[in-house]
This record gives C-alpha cells, structure tokens and sequence, in this order.
C-alpha cells in the first residue's frame, strides 16, 4: 500500500452554520479533535486551515500538524493541493470536518479496495448520484490537474474527478458505515444530532 496520509478540511467559513464547524462540539469533544483522534490510527492526521482561521483555531488539536492554504479561499482543492505541495505522502483520504461521524472502520474499508484497484481516486456515490468529494481517498498522481486547474481560476472538485480516473463505491454497499458520510450544514441539522 502507497503511504497514506488523512487531511482533515478544517478552514472554510461555513456561511450556512455563521462559524467554523472544526470547532463545534459532540460527545464533549469539538468535531475536529474528535474526527482527527478518530482517524489517527489510519495515517498520520494534517489539519487543513485558511491563514486567517488559524491564529484562531480552537480545536484543542495542537499535536496535529496544520497545513495552510497556500492560495486562500479556494475550497477543499486549495487543501489538496496544499497538502500535497507540503507532505509526502502518496494518498490522501480527505475529510471534511462537518461529518462528526466519520470513523476508522470507514477509512480502513475504503483502504482495503484502494489497495485492489489502480485509480486517481475513490469516492463514494449514493443512488441519487450525489458524490462525496470530502470523504474519500486521492492519490499524488492527480496533482498536475489539481495545478492545471487552479492556475485556470478553476476550484470545483466535480471538474477534478471529470479528468481523472475515479473509482465510485456505491453508498449503498456500506451498510451501517453510509452513517460516517453523515454531514452537519446547519444549527437545525447541529441540534439533531443529540437525538441519535
């Protein structure tokens, strides 16, 4: 297996929340700790942040190394690429930190069909076609693309995965682990999540 590396997508605005969701709270712990404490086990965990977030990150994940967008604003292609401008690592599974969650079983399961398969990367799709850009696994190889579309002022995930070769794990096929694609938008969808 190519060495693999969690990017956890911390630094956006979260406009329809009014605040960072990295530093939301679940199970006593802010949904950034408790994903990126989660998924260490699967990769050493980098924390994807925009410059003028992270002075004021409190997502009591000091231990986690912080990658800074380098171009600011962009979306989770700017981390990507941030990420693979910055780390080694072959593989990246990026997650968003919206999907509180999110666990090791669902990044183990993704990895064990990574390793059958030759691809740019591996997503997963639901029956209605949605596609899960921030919860799944992208290989280095993709990162001239990546480059290719920012210089061309080009930020949508979508437009990635047209160029590249992508394998579609079908939501349908994950039993009880769909749960961890769970995503919190807003404070009504927030709220709920105490009744699970």
């Amino acid at each position: 297996m190519d060495s693999l590396a969690i990017l956890l997508l911390a630094g956006g605005y979260s406009r329809r929340m009014g605040q960072n969701k990295a530093n939301l709270t679940m199970e006593g712990q802010t949904f950034a700790e408790k994903i990126a404490a989660e998924l260490s086990s699967c990769g050493p965990v980098y924390l994807s942040v925009s410059a003028d977030i992270a002075p004021d990150f409190s997502a009591n994940t000091e231990k986690y190394p912080r990658i800074v967008d380098e171009i600011p604003h962009i979306g989770p292609l700017g981390g990507i690429s941030a990420a693979m401008h910055q780390t080694d690592a072959d593989a990246y599974f990026v997650c968003a930190c919206d999907m509180p969650r999110m666990n090791a079983a669902f990044v183990r399961h993704l990895i064990r069909i990574w390793e059958q398969i030759n691809t740019d990367a591996l997503l997963v799709r639901s029956r209605s076609g949605r596609i899960y850009t921030t919860a799944g696994i992208y290989h280095r190889n993709i990162l001239p693309l990546i480059e290719k579309q920012i210089l061309e002022k080009n930020y949508r995930l979508r437009d990635l995965l047209t160029a590249s070769k992508v394998f579609y794990l079908e939501e349908s096929s994950l039993g009880e682990l769909k749960n961890c694609l769970t995503n919190i938008n807003t404070m009504e969808e927030y709220q709920k999540l105490s009744e699970w």
